[in-house]
Protein backbone atom coordinates (compact mmCIF):
# COMPACT_ATOMS: atom_id res chain seq x y z
CA UNK A 1 0.00 0.00 0.00
CA UNK A 2 1.34 3.57 -0.86
CA UNK A 3 2.37 6.24 1.97
CA UNK A 4 -0.41 8.19 0.14
CA UNK A 5 -3.38 5.23 0.21
CA UNK A 6 -2.33 4.63 3.77
CA UNK A 7 -2.40 8.68 4.73
CA UNK A 8 -6.03 9.03 2.81
CA UNK A 9 -7.21 5.79 5.07
CA UNK A 10 -5.94 7.20 8.29
CA UNK A 11 -7.61 10.89 7.55
CA UNK A 12 -10.95 8.68 6.71
CA UNK A 13 -11.20 7.19 10.17
CA UNK A 14 -10.03 10.06 12.02
CA UNK A 15 -12.90 12.15 10.45
CA UNK A 16 -15.44 9.70 10.99
CA UNK A 17 -13.94 9.32 14.62
CA UNK A 18 -13.96 12.92 15.41
CA UNK A 19 -18.34 13.22 14.39
CA UNK A 20 -18.54 15.21 18.17
CA UNK A 21 -19.59 18.24 18.91
CA UNK A 22 -16.58 21.04 19.17
CA UNK A 23 -17.34 24.34 21.27
CA UNK A 24 -17.78 27.79 18.92
CA UNK A 25 -15.78 30.33 20.43
CA UNK A 26 -18.33 33.40 19.08
CA UNK A 27 -22.09 32.53 20.19
CA UNK A 28 -22.29 35.85 18.03
CA UNK A 29 -21.73 33.65 14.57
CA UNK A 30 -24.01 33.93 12.51
CA UNK A 31 -25.15 30.08 11.56
CA UNK A 32 -25.23 29.97 15.56
CA UNK A 33 -27.19 33.59 16.14
CA UNK A 34 -29.86 31.76 13.20
CA UNK A 35 -29.85 28.63 14.55
CA UNK A 36 -30.75 30.15 17.90
CA UNK A 37 -33.59 32.51 16.78
CA UNK A 38 -34.97 29.15 14.41
CA UNK A 39 -35.16 26.78 17.69
CA UNK A 40 -36.81 29.21 19.86
CA UNK A 41 -39.62 30.60 17.09
CA UNK A 42 -40.03 26.54 16.07
CA UNK A 43 -40.57 25.91 19.61
CA UNK A 44 -42.99 28.56 20.19
CA UNK A 45 -45.25 27.38 17.44
CA UNK A 46 -45.14 23.99 18.69
CA UNK A 47 -46.07 24.35 22.30
CA UNK A 48 -48.15 27.13 21.25
CA UNK A 49 -46.65 29.47 23.83
CA UNK A 50 -44.37 32.61 24.01
CA UNK A 51 -41.07 31.63 23.67
CA UNK A 52 -38.68 34.76 23.77
CA UNK A 53 -34.42 34.10 23.13
CA UNK A 54 -33.09 36.02 25.71
CA UNK A 55 -28.77 34.84 24.63
CA UNK A 56 -26.86 32.14 23.72
CA UNK A 57 -25.12 30.75 27.14
CA UNK A 58 -22.94 28.15 25.00
CA UNK A 59 -23.16 26.72 21.43
CA UNK A 60 -21.29 23.47 19.90
CA UNK A 61 -21.27 22.23 16.70
CA UNK A 62 -20.10 19.50 14.44
CA UNK A 63 -17.70 19.95 11.50
CA UNK A 64 -19.59 20.75 8.29
CA UNK A 65 -20.58 18.12 5.83
CA UNK A 66 -21.12 19.08 2.67
CA UNK A 67 -22.18 22.73 3.76
CA UNK A 68 -24.30 21.11 6.26
CA UNK A 69 -24.17 21.80 10.34
CA UNK A 70 -25.34 20.67 13.28
CA UNK A 71 -25.36 22.76 16.29
CA UNK A 72 -26.04 21.99 20.30
CA UNK A 73 -26.98 24.97 21.90
CA UNK A 74 -27.55 26.08 25.46
CA UNK A 75 -29.85 28.68 25.65
CA UNK A 76 -31.43 31.31 28.00
CA UNK A 77 -34.85 32.48 27.07
CA UNK A 78 -37.70 33.11 28.14
CA UNK A 79 -40.90 30.75 28.32
CA UNK A 80 -44.14 32.90 29.25
CA UNK A 81 -42.30 35.53 30.73
CA UNK A 82 -40.24 33.05 33.13
CA UNK A 83 -36.44 32.39 32.77
CA UNK A 84 -35.98 28.77 31.57
CA UNK A 85 -32.72 27.53 30.43
CA UNK A 86 -32.72 24.81 27.65
CA UNK A 87 -31.03 22.94 25.23
CA UNK A 88 -31.50 22.81 21.87
CA UNK A 89 -30.76 20.94 18.95
CA UNK A 90 -30.91 21.99 15.42
CA UNK A 91 -29.95 20.53 12.17
CA UNK A 92 -28.94 23.34 9.29
CA UNK A 93 -28.72 21.66 5.82
CA UNK A 94 -26.38 23.08 2.81
CA UNK A 95 -29.35 25.27 1.52
CA UNK A 96 -29.68 26.48 5.46
CA UNK A 97 -32.71 24.71 5.54
CA UNK A 98 -33.13 24.46 9.02
CA UNK A 99 -34.76 22.17 11.58
CA UNK A 100 -35.20 21.96 15.44
CA UNK A 101 -34.22 18.22 16.46
CA UNK A 102 -34.39 18.41 20.00
CA UNK A 103 -35.39 21.11 22.93
CA UNK A 104 -34.81 20.19 26.61
CA UNK A 105 -35.62 22.01 30.07
CA UNK A 106 -33.03 21.87 32.41
CA UNK A 107 -31.71 23.02 35.93
CA UNK A 108 -29.07 25.33 35.66
CA UNK A 109 -27.77 24.85 38.56
CA UNK A 110 -26.88 21.19 37.71
CA UNK A 111 -24.32 22.62 34.47
CA UNK A 112 -20.42 21.76 35.56
CA UNK A 113 -18.01 20.86 32.80
CA UNK A 114 -19.90 19.14 30.23
CA UNK A 115 -22.98 18.00 31.48
CA UNK A 116 -25.14 15.28 30.03
CA UNK A 117 -28.25 15.96 29.69
CA UNK A 118 -30.65 12.34 30.00
CA UNK A 119 -33.20 13.78 27.81
CA UNK A 120 -31.15 14.02 24.76
CA UNK A 121 -29.19 11.62 22.95
CA UNK A 122 -25.76 10.84 24.78
CA UNK A 123 -23.74 11.95 21.97
CA UNK A 124 -25.53 15.93 22.68
CA UNK A 125 -23.45 17.37 25.31
CA UNK A 126 -24.61 20.99 26.71
CA UNK A 127 -21.06 23.17 28.22
CA UNK A 128 -21.99 24.17 31.46
CA UNK A 129 -21.66 27.81 32.91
Amino acid sequence: MSAYAVTFVFTLTALAQSGGYRPVADTNDAGVDMAAKFAVSEQSTRSKTTVMLNSVVKASDKEPILGARDFALCLDTSIQAKQTYVQAIVTMDQHSNLKLMGWSQVDVRQWFGWHQFPALSLRYRCPGR
